[in-house]
């Protein structure tokens, strides 16, 4: 019987460390097989954004380096904000699979999702992760895809707005300042013309054969590159917002004349001000805040760039 008793208890913690290294070798082989992603892609594959929210559907579409919003609005999207939802969503990290094949999501807050995002890649594939509501004892957000629940850290889903005007490009223009050949300004009835001329290797500007401080012109188109937008008013711009912002008949139009591939040309319609602030447009269609720098009346006169010699 002696020599029973210790068999026994040899035996048993034989048995107690083979089931307790098969749990750990499990758990540590399911992790590596999953790595913690729902899916991995790769960030260049990447083609097309879909984000569903309870009130707003934005369809965003890669254009070569660039991206760009295709509804609700059309309109250039800011190419770096869309590479942080890229950088997050590509290959989403959950921290528990909750339930495969569920049946019933609202329990989850997923019958109706608060928001949902689609990747679309290169070769037409796709997939969706909804959000549903808070997981108890602070374990994140429960999420849906392909018929699994996750729980998901908050930062995935708070650190970055899924929404349109965090994913709207802000700067109002764009444009290579070595390309600026004339720059038009008309201001309260009066117009004046700014030309630049390669003199002994450098630029010179010029109003009616006076020339100007280059700095001067610089300034202004220094100001006029690094605008922002500060709000974006009006997407669809009718005349009564036109004339409530002041942009029906606009107090000031600037035209920069570009030689590049395109001979583009840029043009600012200026409104109303206000403290700091200045509505102005670029199509008529648009209506944004910006600020007035370099926008006011007494900025924008042929005297002015004169006095700055």
């Amino acid at each position: 019987m002696k020599k029973v008793i210790p068999t026994l208890i040899a035996l048993a913690l034989f048995i107690g460390m083979f089931f307790y290294y098969k749990h750990f070798k499990d758990l540590r082989l399911d992790k590596e097989l999953n790595n913690g992603f729902i899916w991995k892609w790769e960030q260049n594959k990447i083609t097309q954004i879909n984000i569903t929210s309870e009130n707003e559907f934005i369809k965003l579409k890669r254009d070569g380096d660039t991206w760009d919003i295709l509804s609700p609005i059309e309109y250039p999207a800011n190419s770096f904000n869309v590479s942080n939802i890229i950088a997050r969503f590509s290959s989403p990290t959950f921290n528990e699979i909750v339930e495969e094949n569920p049946k019933n999501l609202i329990t989850y807050g997923l019958k109706s999702p608060t928001k949902s995002i689609t990747l679309t890649n290169d070769e037409g594939l796709s997939n969706t992760l909804n959000l549903g509501s808070l997981a108890p004892l602070s374990r994140g957000y429960y999420a849906y895809n392909n018929n699994k629940v996750y729980t998901m850290d908050f930062s995935i889903w708070d650190e970055i707005p899924l929404e349109l005007t965090y994913l709207r490009k802000k700067s109002l223009l764009s444009f290579n300042s070595d390309y600026i050949d004339k720059i038009t300004v008309e201001n309260e009835g009066n117009f004046f013309s700014i030309i630049s001329k390669e003199e002994d290797g450098k630029t010179n500007w010029y109003i009616d054969n006076r020339l100007l401080n280059q700095a001067s012109v610089n300034s202004l188109i220094t100001s006029l590159n690094g605008k922002i937008i500060k709000e974006f008013v009006d997407d669809n711009a009718s005349k009564e917002s036109l004339k409530k912002y002041g942009l029906e008949n606009p107090r000031a139009k600037i035209t920069l004349y570009l030689n590049d591939r395109d001979e583009s040309r840029l043009m600012l319609y200026i409104g109303e001000l206000k403290e700091n602030m200045a509505y102005a447009t670029t199509d008529m269609k648009f209506i944004y805040k910006i600020e007035s720098s370099f926008l006011l009346p007494q900025e924008l006169t042929v005297d002015y760039f004169m006095s700055l010699q």
